[in-house]
């Protein structure tokens, strides 16, 4: 789903600037990621509201988004089973 949203916004942004192929991938992953990322803090601060733990999970999120850059960790096969997985950790 995002990524037909992803590549569609793209084609759209990219066919304004004529920007070519190469640049229109780039920017499709862009978006793509910006939308998961999006979605992820949302699941986050729904999930934590509903079990009533919303300031501690935030600044678990908040501490982990800054280790994240520098620390690995385990990797999924789709973006969404990682989106719930560090949901339901975080929470």
């Amino acid at each position: 789903m995002f990524n037909l949203i992803s590549s569609k916004l793209a084609n759209s942004l990219t066919n304004e600037l004529g920007y070519n192929d190469d640049k229109r991938e780039i920017i499709s992953y862009a978006i793509e990621t910006a939308l998961l990322a999006i979605l992820g803090a949302l699941l986050i601060v729904v999930l934590s509201y509903v079990l009533n733990v919303f300031l501690s999970t935030v600044i678990a999120a908040a501490f982990g988004g800054l280790l994240r850059r520098v620390s690995g960790g385990a990797h999924f096969n789709t973006p969404y089973k990682c989106l719930a997985f560090g949901a339901i950790i975080y929470c």
